[in-house]
């Protein structure tokens, strides 16, 4: 029986030449976005099937409890929610399937990218 730290390499040790990534959520693979690795989850909820007559308040309700500091709403039945914090987007992503109106909101992870091209569009639209 050999005792630990004789002569072995510390487990960590091949991870020193980069970050350990944090674990994911099960069933997504690694995350491409490297600010991930140090910062953990990006907490973005993506929504999908919203009608496309939902409101900022619609949205604050279905998430009631949670910390929302920002949400773009796509108006194509889509929405993007950022969380204040890893727990409360956690939380969110629970919520899938709760319904606004007569719809199922299925609400999924959002990567940074989607978002911030979200907001792209939007103001492009704002300026038209």
């Amino acid at each position: 029986q050999m005792h630990p730290g004789h002569g072995y390499p510390h487990p960590l040790q091949h991870h020193m030449d980069g970050v350990p990534l944090p674990p994911g959520i099960p069933g997504l693979g690694a995350s491409t976005d490297p600010l991930e690795a140090v910062l953990g989850p990006f907490p973005c909820a993506r929504l999908r099937s919203l009608p496309f007559d939902a409101t900022l308040e619609d949205i604050l309700v279905l998430f009631q409890g949670l910390v929302v500091i920002d949400v773009i709403l796509m108006g194509s039945g889509e929405a993007f929610v950022i969380f204040a914090n890893p727990m409360d987007y956690q939380m969110a992503l629970q919520r899938d399937r709760q319904t606004i109106g007569r719809n199922f909101v299925e609400i999924y992870p959002g990567s940074r990218t989607e978002y911030y091209s979200a907001i792209a569009s939007q103001q492009w639209q704002d300026q038209q």
